[in-house]
């Protein structure tokens, strides 16, 4: 499958992550949101079960409108993929944790392959120095603000 309107692979040199993470995007990102999602794979490599996790590739992108539009190879029949998703005007307005958090929450939603939020919730907070949740809704607590 290829990103339509696609004009940035972001690489991020680490061989720990080779191959679990494609970065894509239709916008060009700024260095302090580059900066964001570095730090946020630092953080997930740094939990002690990440190692233990599915070894799965996702593809996060980053799409400057509402939609992104996918195609297939000119040979290509079928596909199955992994995505996680951003829409960038919208990502790039957060604080720096709140970008982080929002990317580590991805992760841990396809490396933990959990669609619960509060499970989800919990190890984000594992992860992401400075957090708490509430454990009624899930709903993150910054504890320095």
């Amino acid at each position: 499958m290829k990103l339509e309107n696609a004009r940035e692979k972001l690489f991020f040199q680490n061989k720990e992550i080779d191959g679990l993470f494609n970065f894509l995007s239709t916008v060009e990102l700024s260095g302090d949101d580059k900066k964001a999602v570095q730090m946020s794979i630092i953080l997930l490599m740094n939990h002690p079960d990440f190692k233990n996790k599915r070894k799965r590739i996702l593809n996060v992108i980053f799409a400057d409108n509402d939609s992104v539009n996918l195609s297939f190879s000119e040979n290509q029949i079928g596909s199955q993929a992994n995505y996680a998703m951003f829409r960038y005007e919208k990502w790039t307005r957060l604080s720096e944790l709140q970008k982080i958090i929002c990317l580590v929450e991805e992760y841990v939603h396809h490396f933990w392959d959990t669609d619960d939020e509060i499970e989800v919730s919990k190890i984000v907070c594992q992860i992401v120095p400075g957090i708490t949740f509430d454990p009624e809704n899930g709903n993150y607590i910054f504890l320095n603000s």
